[in-house]
């Protein structure tokens, strides 16, 4: 005889574990199939050991990875308190037919709606496949045996340019090769000139505008052949992080026996997870990008208070802040200047708190529509991703600039910058 719940969740990373104990938490009758360890790729081999690592440069490497491994159990132990009302199947499922699905080592399990939240992994380069030697992928970067020599970073996303600091901060030489023309292609270019000047002074080899054009891989190390706007060169190098991007987990979930057809880089769904075939949501990382564990979080809250009869507002995705926990730290939320847009900075070499700590690196630009409404930030400094947030919930809620500049910030704090670069607005809206 089957199990049958009213929603089976597929996957127990950030999206999935979110969904399952909220729809719990409202009543439905839920089971979550997770073949792996609960909290998927974000607590287990990305967000939560990298900035562990980020954070312990200081510590010797084997004992902060013990560290980073004692945390990720902890925090393991806290979601399974989350999920105490859900049906946890340690299993991979996969979808038999509308309503019905196998799930490994458990058997047949019938459901109302299913929301498949099954993330993502490290995508490879041609000609350069993972082996965790020599070709490494975050998944292996995450817990180095050793610092390498020379490294080189293949990708200067958010990924590539955490990593590049981890180990350059424990004395490796490190190279970051991009195929285009800046650090952080996809994040805002005021961004990206803060932590180009960060890694120069750093001692990090940038290598913009290039691509790898041939790789031998030895068991001395790797051959690679660099093409770039000054031509052809040669590096030798111990290891090779690849860090180019991720592809869907598509693979084993049945999809055809539902009817759903995906797209390469995911499955297309609404604001609030609801995929082309009715009964089956599809959250997180499988959903495409942007690839962030707070955004499958915050999907997997609406899709189950969508089930559940309540009326969720749709996720916005201008308002997913983006943050990348290098030094400065980097922060983006909402939209970045343009035409019709009044911008303000304010910079951290003025402020108490920064300089008294050594933290005067980097500052706070905030954007502006014509009557003021706050529609953006980006910031660049110490602490700076807890501030994201929070701007994020200004322009949320319309507040203006001008309600910003009238606020209260205690002294000293990092936050006055925010302050300094409201008042830079508001002085610019008022001169017209």
């Amino acid at each position: 005889m089957a199990d049958r719940f009213d929603l089976l969740v597929v996957g127990g990373g950030p999206g999935g574990y979110a969904c399952a104990a909220r729809a719990a938490e409202l009543g439905l009758r839920v089971a979550l199939a997770e073949p792996a360890e609960l909290g998927g790729v974000c607590l287990n081999r990305g967000c939560i050991p990298t900035k562990g690592l980020l954070a312990g440069a200081g510590v010797a490497l084997a004992e902060r990875v013990a560290m980073n491994d004692a945390a990720i159990a902890a925090l393991r132990r806290g979601i399974a308190q989350l999920l105490k009302k859900v049906a946890v199947l340690p299993g991979a499922a996969r979808l038999a037919g509308p309503g019905v699905a196998d799930v490994a080592g458990h058997g047949e399990v019938r459901f109302r709606h299913v929301v498949l939240a099954t993330g993502s992994r490290p995508r490879p380069l041609a000609g350069l496949p993972f082996d965790g030697a020599r070709v490494l992928s975050s998944d292996h970067a995450v817990a180095p045996g050793a610092v390498p020599g020379h490294l080189v970073v293949i990708g200067a996303g958010a990924v590539g340019v955490e990593f590049a600091e981890i180990f350059r901060a424990r004395g490796a030489r490190v190279t970051l090769v991009e195929a285009r023309e800046r650090l952080l292609p996809g994040e805002d270019p005021w961004l990206a000139r803060h932590l180009e000047r960060a890694f120069g002074a750093a001692g990090i080899d940038m290598l913009c505008g290039a691509a790898v054009t041939a790789a031998t891989v030895t068991a001395e190390g790797i051959a690679l052949r660099v093409a770039g706007p000054d031509g052809e060169r040669e590096l030798a190098a111990d290891q090779v992080l690849v860090a180019v991007g991720r592809d869907p987990n598509l693979s084993g979930l049945g999809l055809d026996a539902v009817g759903l057809d995906p797209q390469p880089w995911g499955i297309p769904v609404d604001g609030h997870g609801r995929t082309a075939v009715d009964g089956v949501l599809a959250i997180g990382d499988l959903s495409g990008p942007p690839l962030l564990a707070h955004r499958a979080h915050a999907q997997g809250r609406i899709a189950a208070e969508w089930l559940a009869g309540r009326n969720p507002a749709p996720l916005d995705a201008m308002l997913i802040p983006a943050c990348i926990y290098t030094h400065p730290q980097l922060a983006s939320v909402g939209v970045g200047a343009g035409p019709d847009r009044v911008t303000g900075e304010a910079i951290f070499r003025a402020n108490g708190m920064a300089v008294v700590t050594g933290q005067v690196a980097g500052g706070v630009r905030l954007v502006a529509d014509g009557a003021g409404r706050l529609a953006g930030a980006q910031l660049a400094g110490a602490g700076v991703t807890d501030l994201a947030g929070l701007l994020g919930a200004c322009i949320r809620a319309g507040m203006t600039v001008h309600d910003l500049a009238a606020a209260v910030f205690p002294h000293p704090t990092l936050s006055e910058t925010v302050w300094e670069a409201a008042h830079a607005v508001s002085r610019r809206l008022e001169r017209g």
